[in-house]
């Protein structure tokens, strides 16, 4: 995976990925977190959220995705619901809502600080940061370099690997307990749907949080076992990430559609009047061409020529001032796209939607 930080972009190779989970799962066994423990992460996506649910489910732990935009009460549903003993949060914003807390929860033990080291925690809270945990690990793994290996083999398929909250939109959240079996079948079955997810590289803006079931399974398992590269940012950053990675792949709910479209257009409107000029009569063409396709009737030579035009000397340099030129397959979840917008998308030649459902 790769971040994007301050205009850049920061990759992780696959060495350096195991050595950052191998040691932050030692420094986890070290203080007792074990087979069965439910381990929460208040974060926004980035690479530690990846590496924090890989290095729970090495030890047998059980990653909680808390939502970074929840309520003091709804942390508190999540934690007391969950059980959770210990969790990692990113800003002091997010460690002072579990501070606030920590008093009534009674099985916390551990509070693990990204950016921070979290304070005014509970008395037997042990407190603990990102680069502490990844030097105890360290050391941990030169005392005993099999340690982290016996850990792993110590797991079973059908363990819990991962508890999902649900929105909340029927009432109290409710955690969906997903096992290692049922993550790698939901992988396998989105890879299907696209195969030349194995067999070639593609690129991915990783924005939404980690906490939902369907951007977790694409941007923390899926690259595992596919050659899908995440790029993690903020959802503030996505846009210049966007631009700067140029992805292949996107995974977007349909409002993130209707966002970066509506960003596409604003865009549009700040071009030259030649281009808007050609814009609209690229929109003439794309709008015939798409009646027939819905109509299953084939396209005569011509209409079939100023389709290819429209999208050389128009929807690419569009898509392209939002980073959307090199887009091949896009996936949607938590909702239906309306039909004007994805029929807009079809018409810009970004095809080939897959939806997802939360389970």
């Amino acid at each position: 995976f790769q971040s994007w930080s301050a205009g850049a972009i920061r990759p992780t190779s696959w060495r350096a990925y195991l050595d950052e989970v191998r040691a932050i799962a030692l420094a986890l066994h070290r203080s007792g977190i074990a087979a069965g423990d439910r381990v929460a992460i208040l974060a926004g996506p980035r690479p530690e959220w990846v590496v924090a649910a890989l290095a729970i489910l090495s030890v047998g732990g059980i990653p909680v995705g808390v939502h970074q935009t929840s309520s003091r009460p709804e942390v508190r549903h999540v934690l007391e619901n969950s059980g959770a003993t210990a969790i990692f949060v990113e800003t002091a914003d997010d460690a002072d809502k579990v501070a606030a807390l920590s008093a009534d929860l009674d099985r916390l033990r551990i509070a693990v600080g990204l950016d921070i080291r979290p304070s005014g925690l509970a008395g037997g809270v042990e407190v603990q940061t990102w680069q502490q945990m990844c030097a105890d690990g360290r050391r941990l793994a030169a005392a005993d370099p099999a340690l982290f290996e016996k850990l792993v083999e110590a797991g079973d398929v059908d363990q819990p690997a991962g508890l999902f909250y649900t929105s909340g939109s029927t009432g109290a959240p409710k955690g969906v307990t997903h096992t290692h079996r049922t993550i790698q079948y939901s992988v396998l079955g989105f890879a299907m749907s696209y195969p030349e997810l194995g067999r070639t590289r593609h690129d991915l803006v990783g924005f939404l949080g980690l906490s939902h079931v369907a951007p977790a399974l694409i941007a923390v398992y899926a690259p595992i076992m596919t050659r899908l590269v995440i790029t993690h940012c903020s959802i503030e950053e996505r846009l210049a990430a966007l631009i700067g990675v140029r992805p292949t792949a996107v995974l977007w709910p349909p409002r993130m559609h209707e966002k970066l479209a509506a960003e596409a257009l604003q865009a549009l409107a700040g071009s030259g009047r030649v281009f808007r000029f050609r814009y609209r009569l690229a929109m003439t063409v794309a709008r015939r061409v798409s009646a027939r396709r819905w109509q299953q009737r084939g396209l005569p030579g011509y209409l079939r020529a100023a389709d290819s035009v429209a999208r050389k000397l128009v929807f690419v340099p569009l898509l392209a001032m939002v980073g959307m030129d090199r887009i091949q397959v896009t996936w949607t979840a938590s909702g239906s796209m309306t039909p004007a917008v994805a029929a807009l998308w079809h018409m810009w030649h970004i095809h080939g939607s897959y939806g997802f459902r939360h389970s």
